[in-house]
């Protein structure tokens, strides 16, 4: 049986926060909390977000419940397809957003361990 849980609001809580954030910590309650009424006893992290805090997501859920965390499958992928795209060419750090710059380069100082560039780009779609 699956169970499909929306986390809303807990992306950009991860986005505006710290890991301390009250905001923060109520979402991962209330979300886990939801997940652990249904019973689950393993959960698929969904979003790229969700790993910076996946210790916190543990905790709520508490002991028996697995996370799936996908993240560094995905981030393989990334430098794969990069790699065929561009060769062996290294460059710096680039993060292009479509919302507030300086939001993302607040969001790359609380969570990111990189120094990067930060570009904003036009919503296409």
């Amino acid at each position: 049986r699956v169970h499909l849980q929306a986390c809303t609001g807990l992306a950009g809580a991860i986005e505006r926060g710290r890991r301390d954030d009250p905001q923060l910590q109520a979402l991962i309650a209330h979300h886990t909390g939801q997940v652990r009424k249904a019973g689950v006893d393993v959960v698929a992290l969904g979003c790229t977000h969700y790993p910076f805090v996946r210790s916190e997501i543990e905790q709520a859920l508490g002991e028996g419940v697995g996370v799936i965390d996908t993240a560094q499958a995905v981030a393989a992928q990334v430098d794969r397809l990069w790699h065929e795209a561009r060769g062996d060419a290294r460059a710096g750090c680039l993060i292009e957003t479509t919302g507030d710059p300086a939001q993302m380069a607040r969001f790359v100082a609380n969570w990111l361990s990189v120094a990067a560039d930060i570009a904003a780009q036009p919503l296409r779609i």
